[in-house]
């Protein structure tokens, strides 16, 4: 992002409104060019968080709009972080679209669903059949962000479905979701991580597994 250009757009719109120091043609304030500044700094970090944190990166974004003002995300001279910038503030999955990069405008499609606690979004952004990782990937954010199980309930790769029933215990705390888990191994990995986390050593006992038995037990002390 071009801060230097950011910035003298962000002025010009002012003073086009004279609005400056509350007099037309008015001079820059310091004050005022360094909360625009600092807007364009904050939209930088939202941008490098797109590829670690989809949805922290969405969230950077509707806030900087929203404390920035809703215009801030035009100004951005790279298409595709403005049209992600624009769907966080909008709160508009179909802005997604007007995303080039693939990867991209997918995390945005995942990131709207994740906010929304919407996995229709999901289903409409990853329809096609070689999207399908996508759409699982993307249903499994949901449910866990509901705390919801039976979000994952529709998901029909069985290991894909275990993994979203695993994330959504991890989420809240609660085992009942990892006994929907088929994989014995995926299920009382699911019960050790939760009964650790919780310190609740009486979880234990609904594994069979000698060794994932001995794990829980150390483990939720």
């Amino acid at each position: 992002m071009d801060y230097a250009r950011l910035l003298a757009a962000c002025l010009a719109l002012t003073l086009a409104c004279g609005c400056m120091g509350g007099q037309p043609g008015g001079t820059t304030t310091t004050s005022t060019a360094s909360t625009l500044k600092g807007a364009a700094l904050d939209l930088s970090a939202c941008w490098r968080q797109v590829s670690l944190d989809c949805h922290k990166a969405y969230r950077c974004y509707r806030d900087a709009a929203w404390s920035g003002g809703g215009d801030i995300c035009d100004l951005i001279q790279n298409q595709d972080e403005m049209f992600y910038c624009l769907s966080a503030a909008r709160g508009d999955p179909a802005l997604c679209g007007g995303i080039a990069d693939d990867d991209v405008r997918s995390w945005c499609y995942i990131a709207s669903a994740q906010d929304k606690w919407d996995k229709s979004v999901c289903e409409q952004a990853f329809m096609a059949p070689e999207l399908a990782r996508w759409r699982y990937m993307c249903v499994s954010r949901v449910a866990a962000a509901i705390g919801e199980a039976s979000v994952c309930d529709g998901i029909q790769k069985p290991s894909v479905r275990d993994d979203c029933y695993s994330g959504v215990a991890a989420a809240t705390n609660e085992s009942s979701a990892c006994g929907r888990i088929e994989s014995q191994y995926t299920r009382e990995s699911c019960i050790v991580n939760v009964a650790a986390a919780t310190h609740n050593i009486s979880l234990c006992g609904g594994i069979e597994t000698a060794a994932q038995k001995e794990v829980c037990l150390f483990t939720s002390r």
